[in-house]
């Protein structure tokens, strides 16, 4: 869609394009007739503060995530930046791809948001300090930016199901995410050995690594064509320095594009393979003219742009290939404390989150105790954004890998796998004793949890579960399966403390008087009735099952 409006000075230009799965970008452009003094350009949006109680704000630190404070500010043209504002329902996406043109007093304030007790104003200051724009000034500068409203589509069919790990030895897992068998690093072919090749006849789902922001130099046709492919400005090495595993950052030019479809589609052939896993996703920046990418600032200078659109294309055409050849084929991407980039990445079945906070981990002795739910909420849930994320931990097993291999790390992992579980997100069982997820994933199939059960939320009101005492880190989440008049509750104490709670069931909402509690991890009964005790350790979940008589 295009727009303009004219006056006696300017001509002010819009182009809106906007994509199946939500994704609206904009460009605005001004021609002035002379010279003219622009005084300001603003965004400015508003939401039922009710629809907004949380903030994601874009830092892979989390700093800021979280509950939406009452003000907040950040500022947006570094790198690729982008925020999220919403509830645990869904929200909008703001971004923006840096050019000339923004001019700010204060760029801290070029974004800008007042959370009030009605409603919440949303303003993005692309000028509020006035500067002189000729014509010459104005073919320069461009302001291009987009939005975004999520979850962008269903949560994928079968999720609940996947019991994932990385070591095809671990009891119980069904879904090898990380086959990293590559013959170059990222590369798009791979070494296949016996175990791997009869993954599929067991029924074991797997994803094949790769990677679409970085390649290896090594590779045959990386070697003759990377100085078409490579961006500009180039990547230094990164990875293991060695002649396999070695990788810089490439542009995802046609050419490329078309080499990358092509080698897949040949290694693809083989039925061993399923679905793929995307690391370092993240965009690239290129100023390259023979690309079609980059721009001359109002210095006079070739600057980098994003070229986001030329990345969306290229995961779609990936998307439509894997799909075309075996729909349940799963496609998982990792970009650890950025699920609100989704723009760049709407075209997957699951987001790998969570190797992150590595300074908070290393204070809190190696756990997520610093991980608030309200932060949770807002970076590693997966109803938000459309897609299911798995939370790759970031234990530190290598400073101590006799403590993480052995029942002493429990109580750490344990933390984890409640925090997952009362949001309904799923969790890596990795870098800690496989033991410790095991126990729960029996649990979880004891009562045969799957993605038809209802999930009923922890900060939802009326949800018929009461817990005494009341306390806002003492939270129960219920997995309900109606027809089967059973629910799976997820009791979790989020406290440094060891507490009994009482749990109170409405019997209109949960089968009535006569129901029978089981404790699921220890498969016993607890006894019957709408009301029972549980005394829960410190930082740790019960997974207890009512069902009616």
């Amino acid at each position: 869609m295009e727009g303009e409006a004219h006056s006696e000075k300017c001509e002010v230009r819009m182009k809106v394009k906007v994509e199946f799965d939500g994704f609206a970008q904009f460009e605005i452009s001004l021609s002035p007739i002379g010279k003219i003094r622009l005084d300001g350009l603003r965004l400015e949006w508003r939401m039922p503060s009710e629809y907004t109680r949380l903030l994601n704000s874009g830092y892979r630190s989390l700093k800021d995530t979280g509950y939406l404070p009452s003000r907040w500010k950040r500022h947006l043209t570094l790198d690729f930046p982008y925020f999220w504002v919403g509830d645990e329902d869904g929200g909008v996406i703001f971004f923006a791809i840096p050019q000339d043109g923004w001019m700010n007093k204060d760029p801290s304030r070029q974004v800008e948001i007042k959370h009030g007790e009605m409603e919440t104003v949303v303003r993005i200051n692309m000028v509020d300090k006035p500067f002189e724009m000729t014509d010459e000034i104005a073919r320069r500068i461009n302001y291009k930016f987009g939005l975004m409203a999520t979850p962008v589509r269903p949560l994928v069919e079968g999720y609940r199901h996947w019991r994932i790990s990385s070591n095809l030895e671990r009891e119980g897992t069904n879904f090898n995410i990380w086959c990293i068998t590559n013959k170059w690093d990222c590369y798009p072919e791979w070494e296949i050995t016996p175990s791997l090749r009869n993954m599929r006849r067991k029924g074991i789902r797997s994803t094949w690594y790769l990677s679409y922001a970085l390649a290896s130099p090594n590779s045959p046709e990386f070697i003759y064509m990377g100085d078409q492919w490579e961006k500009d400005p180039p990547c230094a090495p990164y990875g293991k320095q060695s002649w396999k595993l070695m990788k810089i950052g490439y542009c995802p030019v046609k050419g490329y594009r078309d080499f990358f479809l092509w080698r897949l589609a040949q290694s693809m052939k083989d039925p061993a393979l399923d679905g793929l896993y995307f690391d370092n996703t993240f965009l690239t920046a290129c100023r390259r003219e023979d690309h079609g990418h980059g721009y001359i600032g109002i210095d006079g200078k070739r600057k980098s742009d994003y070229p986001i659109e030329d990345f969306r294309a290229w995961l779609l055409r990936i998307y439509n290939f894997v799909k075309e050849r075996d729909r349940s084929s799963p496609i998982v991407m990792h970009i650890s404390g950025k699920t609100a980039y989704l723009p760049s990445y709407s075209f997957f079945d699951a987001i790998v989150d969570g190797e992150l906070g590595f300074e908070e981990i290393k204070k809190s002795g190696g756990s997520y105790y610093w991980l608030s739910l309200d932060k949770f909420r807002a970076e590693f849930m997966g109803r938000v954004w459309g897609y299911p994320v798995i939370f790759l931990p970031e234990f530190p097993v290598s400073q101590n890998p006799k403590f993480w291999n052995s029942d002493k790390c429990t109580p750490i992992v344990r933390h984890l796998i409640g925090l997952c579980l009362v949001h309904d997100t799923l969790f890596w069982a990795c870098r800690a004793s496989h033991k410790v997820y095991l126990g729960v994933w029996k649990a979880l199939n004891r009562f045969s949890l799957d993605d038809g059960d209802e999930f009923i939320p922890y900060w939802e009101r009326d949800t018929g579960i009461k817990l005494i005492p009341k306390d806002d880190n003492l939270v129960v989440s219920a997995y309900v399966k109606r027809k089967e008049h059973k629910a799976l509750l997820v009791i979790f104490n989020n406290t440094d403390k060891e507490r009994t709670v009482k749990v109170k069931l409405s019997p209109h909402k949960f089968f009535g008087e006569g129901v029978e509690i089981r404790d699921m991890e220890e498969d016993r009964r607890l006894g019957e009735g709408c009301e029972f005790d549980l005394l829960i350790k410190k930082r740790d979940f019960r997974l207890v099952m009512v069902e009616k008589k």
